[in-house]
């Protein structure tokens, strides 16, 4: 084999071709006894389900059998000794067990199939007795969770760890050994066992190779040969491929290739040989394998539904390390009728219809249990969820994929105990609104109460914002209730947070002087200079940092938030001057006016691309910057729309409404009301914010804003 041909044989390996019955359609016909009727009488009366069979493809070879494959949902015994396999006269026909994986599929070898025929697999209930009968079990691949400390340097230490790894991700029968995933499961940090015959018929020997990421080991006749140890790539030439010469005296070698994948890289699994003097992948063709069948449909011996979900996974998105996965699991509606259906999954989440639809983070395999009611009946099945094969990659660039993901979690209820809890936490925190964090926030700090753990603040945070959007006073409390543990940090999130509720939710005028008490406590150096400032000839009763400490800045800068908000515009103009009069401006604020264009437009880009937190970022440096102007810019419109983004709907529809009464000639008039309208919508509003946006589509027709005006006029 030229050497460039072996070396893009790696990177062929994405496209494999799938594993015959590596993924099994679940959405098979159902049927209960009316339906049955015509198929076949029920002939073994103590089993509750079973499985119509059909020949698809006959085997090759008569020793190994027709593969038969049902869906596993969690009616059989773990024993399979439940099992039995008729023709249409109810029969009892010879079977082999191959694997039975819980909630995923039971793998079987018929000793044969006619074509045209019905073949009846019965299962669940009592132990049956059914004739068994030893096949040439054709090529089958086996996928593991690799083992912590698993040695990758020799074949028996490899070994060793295939012996301790208890947690299998899925077997199936294979076309051959040339893979580049595993498509039972997460394809790192996992090992894989193919067994079969290879067709050596005629031959003394045949030159095997391996090539593979991580370690790969080749046995014949159950025999170590040679292998690939340690951890390395799949890149190899002609020269440096790891192989040997075999022997292969009779007409089928069995063959055993384990391989093993940590954490880095693409793995790969490729066994091939030399023919003709060049080096070749061995084709499906040369290897045994069985007839295959498939379901026609599966029944219920009273006529009741079969608890066999579908399940499906949508898309994935990652961040912060993490996997997502939005995946959906439903029951078809026919038959249904006077059922109730509800979904438990192994974190504890719950949902009832006959589908739902959420977000689960993590990799490994998950099990979910359907549970159909009606009246004192109950029937149960589960199912195994796995993520592996093809699915829609999303983005978290991607505003609508964030979206749908956020959508999802919001129609869960959070549990304390759930196991999926904190992850979906991490996620709510950069791109959740403020009611959906908050709600996970609040079931997680139920179970995590030691404030020293690094995410207690964060949820804190969120869970007080959630509370002050419908009860700021019981969020204040709360904040005041907080044991003296949690101060350790208190410029850093306890005090910030207390001048937002304060300011932003409680517009009481009684808080100045807690404000000001803040900026007094939040002076970083004890040398700290104090200034009286004057305004209009006036001396103020407050004298005011030269500043030293931004939190003490923020306080005073929220006092004349609190004045604007209250309607004493000219208290708040002093308070914003006096402020504004402490930063060095080397330029007597005649670069302001440029300065202030040139953060309404960057603030007003992040908006647009959805970057919440830079443009909160750039709007807290633009206060600093010019407190004054939240009096004569967009300051408080980008302000209101940047708010928006986190479903802070309250302050930032009091932030539209002080813009509104203080600039009644602003050129932004019309775009303040159309977001007035678009947080009245949002909270629950809509005829008034309908009716606002009517008037916006009906008086400024040629406004860049009448269009999407008609559209959120139109929603329901």
């Amino acid at each position: 084999m030229r050497r460039r041909a072996l070396r893009l044989l790696f990177h062929r390996m994405a496209a494999v071709v799938a594993l015959a019955g590596a993924v099994l359609a679940l959405a098979l016909p159902l049927a209960g006894a009316a339906a049955a009727a015509d198929l076949g009488a029920w002939t073994i009366q103590n089993a509750p389900f079973r499985a119509v069979i059909r020949l698809q493809q006959p085997p090759a070879f008569p020793e190994a059998g027709v593969a038969i494959e049902v869906p596993e949902f969690g009616q059989t015994r773990e024993d399979l000794r439940d099992v039995l396999l008729t023709d249409d006269e109810g029969r009892p026909l010879p079977i082999g067990v191959v694997w039975r994986g819980a909630g995923d599929r039971v793998l079987l070898l018929a000793r044969a199939l006619e074509a045209g025929k019905d073949y009846f697999l019965y299962f669940g209930g009592s132990r049956r007795m059914s004739e068994g009968w030893l096949p040439k079990i054709g090529l089958l691949m086996e996928t593991r969770r690799l083992p912590p400390g698993t040695g990758f340097d020799s074949w028996e230490m490899l070994e060793a760890g295939w012996r301790r790894a208890s947690e299998v991700d899925g077997v199936g029968f294979a076309p051959a050994i040339y893979s580049g995933r595993n498509p039972f499961g997460e394809s790192v940090n996992f090992m894989t066992h193919y067994s079969g015959y290879l067709h050596t018929k005629g031959m003394s020997d045949i030159f095997l190779y391996t090539l593979s990421s991580d370690a790969s080991f080749v046995l014949v006749d159950d025999i170590y040969q040679f292998g690939w140890p340690g951890r390395h790539s799949p890149r190899a030439d002609a020269g440096t491929v790891p192989g040997k010469d075999v022997p292969c005296a009779t007409e089928w070698t069995k063959i055993d290739y384990y391989q093993a994948k940590g954490g880095d890289g693409e793995p790969a699994m490729v066994l091939g040989r030399r023919r003709d003097g060049n080096l070749e992948s061995i084709p499906a063709a040369e290897w045994l394998h069985p007839g295959t069948s498939t379901v026609a449909r599966i029944e219920e011996a009273r006529g009741r539904p079969v608890p066999l979900a579908t399940v499906k996974v949508h898309s994935y998105i990652g961040y912060g390390g993490r996997w997502y996965y939005d995946t959906e699991c439903s029951l078809p509606p026919e038959g249904l009728e006077g059922w109730s259906v509800q979904w438990t999954f192994d974190d504890g989440a719950t949902f009832t219809g006959n589908d739902c639809r959420r977000v689960i983070p993590g990799s490994a395999a998950r099990m979910v249990t359907v549970s159909l009611t009606n009246g004192s009946e109950v029937i149960r099945g589960t199912r195994r969820i796995i993520f592996g094969g093809d699915m829609r990659r999303a983005n978290v660039n991607d505003r609508d994929d964030l979206a749908w993901y956020v959508g999802l979690l919001k129609g869960e209820t959070p549990l304390p105990f759930s196991g999926s809890l904190e992850a979906d936490l991490l996620f709510l925190r950069d791109f959740g609104d403020v009611d959906t964090l908050g709600k996970f926030a609040g079931a997680w700090l139920k179970q995590n109460l030691n404030p020293t753990i690094p995410l207690w603040i964060d949820a804190e945070v969120a869970w007080l914002r959630f509370l002050a959007q419908s009860d700021p006073k019981r969020a204040l409390a709360e904040l005041h209730g907080l044991g003296a543990e949690t101060r350790r940090d208190r410029a850093a999130w306890l005090d910030p947070l207390e001048l937002e509720l304060l300011v932003f939710y409680q517009h009481d005028a009684g808080a100045a002087d807690r404000i000001k008490q803040i900026a007094l406590e939040n002076i970083s150096s004890p040398t700290a200079r104090m200034a009286d400032v004057r305004l209009d000839n006036k001396p103020e009763m407050y004298a005011f940092l030269q500043y030293d400490s931004p939190l003490a800045r923020m306080a005073d800068v929220r006092l004349g938030d609190l004045y604007r908000l209250l309607g004493k515009y000219q208290e708040a103009a002093d308070q914003y001057m006096a402020v504004q009069k402490t930063i060095a401006d080397d330029s007597e604020r005649r670069k302001l006016p440029a300065e202030d264009r040139a953060f309404s437009i960057t603030i007003t880009d992040f908006i647009k691309g959805g970057f919440r937190d830079e443009a909160l970022r750039e709007l807290e440096m633009w206060e600093f910057r010019h407190p004054m102007a939240k009096l004569d810019t967009d300051f408080l419109l980008l302000r209101a729309r940047t708010l928006m983004l986190f479903g802070r709907w309250k302050e930032a529809l009091a932030e539209i409404e002080s813009f509104e009464k203080m600039e009644t000639d602003s050129p932004y008039e019309i775009d303040a009301e159309f977001y007035r309208a678009r947080l009245l919508y949002e909270m629950g509003q809509k005829e008034e914010a309908r009716k606002i946006w009517r008037e916006i589509a009906k008086d400024y027709p040629r406004n860049e804003l009448a269009e999407p005006s008609k559209e959120w006029a139109a929603k329901p």
